[in-house]
């Protein structure tokens, strides 16, 4: 039966392509979508707005190469972005005025004049919106922007500070970076009193990072100083202000930045030096006496009930237990924890792929050939299934894991699965809870918290972390530095 379905379907192409062989050939020819938008119907900017950002997803969804997957280079401060979505984003804005912009738009309209490029007008709505948001000004103000009665001084440095972040983040996710436009608000944020000091920390660090990117040495060593200064307003009531914790982040990443050249001249001379460096710069960032840090902590062993080497090449070799013990001691070692996210092909909670995933892939290609002495390790655990296929016995699943890490996304390597204890809500529920496994818990050294999603431990060839961080490519960036230091030393 299947044989006669073929034959009729190939005589019904073979018949087609002779009656009309012009559309059977359009229909062949694949062409790349257009990436134009029909932006004439839009009427608001939410329309406008969301379709630029769809034209500039869409561009990278049908990329070639993912530039997240790339190493991380000096020229991405300076690409402006994709001519057609600067286009859609012009055609979309010249219906709007800088100067006719209701309050509850003004953000919206900003966002779209930086995506068009238009900065006259972008820079023109914000000094609009803070024009509204001076001492004393009621809603007579003149303009269309205003802020309804009479405002409190606190309330007026609190608005302007949100308004001075908001812009300052929009500015700083715009490429090239207009410094000379970020600096004097960056300056009058800072100017700000101490009710908006959580928004004047948010700020410096985008620009730091910024700064850092643009390799801007003389703006981010004045970011990193600012974080002192700011530091001085800390009451013990903020304390105990849930944004303290990412201010002892940001402020933390401030003093490294800072004492860079002092730390890599220490973790030539030894790994204690270079942690006891970076605890003392966490130390000045925080209250808190005891630090979070791993760095300079001795690596725990790594423990795993199936492992997959690759260490005679592409063959993977299975084992029963680990070729050698995990971190191999007499060599830097990089220790990778891969989330269950990354299974199979791994999607986002909102539906999209989750490229953390690959571009952590591609960083431990590029490490494996920039460092061949490098052992890594791959740290992973079951959860009894794996994507869409029924549940699985732990070794069925280990094998997959194998096959898709190491062999389809070639890994090089020891890949170490540990198969995982569970247990199940009562009925009728019956959800399956995982717990955490052993080798999870050693690494979090006490923290009640999990392990960041792909979280890698950097250690040197005496078992001491060097270094801890989620895999990125600008983790890439840092620690290609710190390699480099440990393969001379």
């Amino acid at each position: 039966m299947r044989s006669i379905m073929s034959t009729r379907f190939l005589a019904f192409v073979v018949i087609l392509g002779a009656l009309h062989p012009d559309s059977l050939r359009a229909q062949a020819r694949f062409e790349w979508p257009s990436a134009l938008v029909d932006v004439s119907r839009y009427q608001t900017v939410d329309e406008c707005l969301s379709a630029t950002v769809r034209v500039n997803d869409s561009i990278i969804a049908w990329a070639t190469v993912r530039s997240d997957t790339l190493p991380v280079t000096p020229q991405e401060a300076t690409q402006r972005r994709p001519v057609p979505v600067v286009q859609t984003a012009r055609r979309c804005s010249s219906r709007f005025s800088a100067a006719k912009v209701p309050i509850a738009d003004w953000f919206f309209v900003f966002n779209l004049f930086l995506y068009a490029e238009r900065y006259e007008a972008a820079d023109s709505v914000l000094q609009h919106r803070l024009m509204g948001l001076t001492f004393g000004r009621t809603a007579r103000d003149s303009g269309v922007i205003q802020t309804p009665g009479a405002l409190h001084d606190s309330s007026v440095h609190q608005l302007r500070g949100a308004v001075l972040d908001s812009a300052i983040t929009a500015h700083l996710r715009t490429k090239p970076v207009r410094f000379s436009v970020v600096d004097p608000l960056m300056r009058e944020l800072i100017a700000l009193p101490h009710t908006v000091v959580w928004k004047v920390a948010n700020g410096l660090n985008g620009y730091l990072l910024a700064a850092r990117e643009a390799m801007d040495t003389t703006r981010g060593r004045w970011a990193a100083e600012q974080f002192d200064v700011i530091s001085k307003r800390i009451t013990s009531r903020d304390v105990r202000d849930t944004m303290y914790r990412v201010f002892v982040e940001y402020y933390n990443r401030a003093l490294d930045y800072q004492s860079r050249d002092a730390l890599r001249d220490s973790l030539l001379k030894s790994t204690s030096g270079y942690a006891a460096l970076r605890q003392t710069n966490w130390q000045k960032a925080s209250t808190h006496k005891r630090s979070p840090l791993s760095i300079g902590r001795s690596a725990p062993v790594i423990h795993g009930d199936f492992w997959y080497d690759t260490s005679a090449g592409d063959t993977v070799i299975a084992h029963a237990v680990p070729p050698s013990p995990r971190p191999v001691p007499g060599r830097p070692s990089l220790v990778v924890m891969l989330t269950p996210k990354c299974r199979g092909y791994p999607w986002s909670a909102d539906g999209r792929p989750h490229w953390a995933c690959f571009q952590a892939y591609s960083v431990l290609r590029r490490l494996a050939t920039r460092f061949p002495a490098l052992d890594i390790t791959i740290v992973s655990q079951t959860l009894g299934a794996y994507d869409l296929l029924p549940p699985l016995q732990p070794a069925a699943e280990a094998e997959l894991l194998s096959r898709w890490w190491q062999g389809y996304h070639r890994l090089h390597g020891t890949l170490a699965v540990t198969r995982t204890a569970f247990w199940r809500i009562s009925d009728p529920d019956r959800r399956k809870i995982l717990e955490p496994t052993r080798t999870e818990q050693d690494y979090r050294f006490g923290a009640a918290i999990p392990l960041p999603v792909l979280q890698a431990f950097l250690i040197d060839a005496d078992g001491i972390i060097v270094d801890g961080a989620q895999l990125t490519r600008h983790t890439e960036r840092d620690w290609n530095d710190l390699l480099e230091i440990l393969a001379r030393r």
